[in-house]
């Protein structure tokens, strides 16, 4: 009677756990970019009360006969199944139309960040030190990083950044598998300012800018004159160029992940692609936060790819992914776990009571 007691508990125990995991879905039902969890059971170990035997030529075979006790939690698995979409009407709101996720995280000494975790060539950051998220919500910080609700920055493929098409990982720097950019912090391009506080535009009426500096201090730009040497005022002195980020207004992404605004001659101001990361076997991956979830073991080679590529998805702008909670099956399981829960403390109520009887046999 005690071994039923045992197995009553281990069954409560495992019914709360899984009331825990309805629970956290029923209240991330409206939490942007959730994925539903699922619990399961397996059974415990077992107590042979006799075990198994062959036949011979005096009895037959026998079988073995076992109690056990109870069941324990098995596993959380996560559905990474897409949300549907809410408009936001929102030009930087952005959701996955597929499997990938974005790329953020805290600033990389260097700004860019390898392009795949598996690359021993490669240069940068990898990408396991980034975190992945499947919210969308972007906008651009007063130094004129892109950067995510969380205040992460955002990485993807710069749109002035090439790095030639060479297949040789022994170059200075690497050259990139397959996009001919780096893998680097979203950044507003850096405007060119004189002295004198006005901008430098070149013969076609456009805006001098400069590319992401990895040191995030502004470039050592000198004001040139004719002969290409570096121009002096009038006292000799030389009259440095100073860089600021470009003041960009209708910023908004396209599906391809392509990152655009307007500068005040209105004139379209591309800053790069956004990034989706590929992980062949998500479910391997530990959700941290904040809606952030981190490469660990078993997640297969990360890569980061253009939207659209492999399995990623394409990207939709002016949408949020909504939480992919079903409320019909949560209750649903919830009411059934909430019996299965009242059943083992039942069985409890009742060995107790078979217990007191026993007891009571000598008055």
């Amino acid at each position: 009677m005690v071994k039923s007691m045992f197995a009553a508990v281990a069954g409560l125990r495992a019914h709360q756990s899984k009331m825990d995991v309805i629970g956290n879905n029923i209240a991330n039902v409206n939490t942007f970019g959730f994925k539903k969890a699922r619990a399961t059971f397996r059974d415990q170990f077992y107590s042979t009360l006799k075990g198994s035997s062959e036949a011979n030529n005096v009895y037959g075979g026998g079988n073995p006969s076992q109690v056990g006790y109870g069941s324990l939690m098995s596993s959380v698995d996560v559905d990474y199944g897409t949300g549907s979409g809410a408009p936001t009407g929102n030009g930087m709101d952005v959701m996955i139309l597929g499997n990938g996720f974005f790329l953020v995280g805290n600033y990389a000494g260097n700004g860019y960040a390898r392009i795949s975790n598996a690359a021993e060539a490669d240069y940068g950051l990898n990408l396991t030190a980034l975190s992945l998220t499947r919210v969308g919500i972007f906008n651009v910080d007063g130094q004129g990083n892109l950067v995510d609700s969380g205040s992460n920055y955002v990485y993807g493929f710069l749109n002035n950044s090439p790095y030639g098409t060479a297949a040789d990982s022994t170059t200075n720097p690497p050259t990139p598998y397959a996009y001919g950019d780096r893998l680097e912090m979203l950044q507003v391009p850096m405007m060119y300012y004189n002295t004198n506080g006005d901008p430098y535009l070149d013969a076609n009426g456009n805006y001098v800018t400069v590319p992401y500096q990895a040191t995030g201090t502004a470039p050592a730009v000198y004001d040139l004159d004719s002969n290409g040497q570096r121009q002096l005022d009038l006292t000799g002195q030389p009259t440095d160029t100073f860089v600021a980020p470009m003041a960009l207004k209708n910023l908004s992404i396209g599906t391809d992940g392509t990152v655009t605004g307007m500068n005040d001659l209105d004139k379209i101001v591309t800053i790069g692609q956004i990034a989706v990361a590929n992980v062949p076997n998500p479910n391997a991956l530990e959700n941290t936060m904040s809606g952030y979830y981190k490469a660990k073991m078993n997640t297969g080679i990360v890569t980061a790819e253009l939207p659209g590529q492999g399995s990623t998805g394409k990207l939709n702008p002016g949408y949020l992914e909504m939480a992919n909670v079903d409320l019909a099956q949560e209750f649903t399981d919830m009411i059934t776990t909430q019996r299965g829960f009242q059943a083992n403390g039942r069985i409890i109520t009742v060995t107790d009571s078979m217990l007191e009887e026993l007891v009571n046999l000598k008055r």
